[in-house]
């Protein structure tokens, strides 16, 4: 990677919010660690893998809506809506 190309980088990410640097992180990490669930659940290693990924997909989306809320308004209600979704749909499997 060329040197004024790592400067941009460092320069973008000290400029955004605190909020946005928190959402970001936990997103990578909900993402990941969602990504290694469905592999484990897949390959039938690990039977209930789902009732761990969609609650870490809930937690994505919930991230995304908090980082677009001043962008776009629109995007934003539907991730929360679509976050909301997800924990009443996991609830359900979990409970019912």
């Amino acid at each position: 990677m060329k040197q004024e190309t790592k400067e941009r980088i460092i320069r973008t990410w000290r400029e955004r919010p605190l909020y946005v640097k928190i959402t970001m992180i936990i997103g990578m990490i909900a993402s990941i660690g969602g990504i290694v669930f469905v592999i484990l659940g897949l390959t039938g290693v690990m039977e209930n893998a789902d009732n761990i990924f969609m609650p870490l997909l809930g937690v994505l989306m919930l991230t995304q809506g908090i980082r677009e809320w001043n962008h776009s308004k629109t995007t934003a209600v539907l991730s929360i809506a679509v976050a909301i979704f997800i924990a009443i749909v996991a609830c359900m499997k979990w409970f019912g």
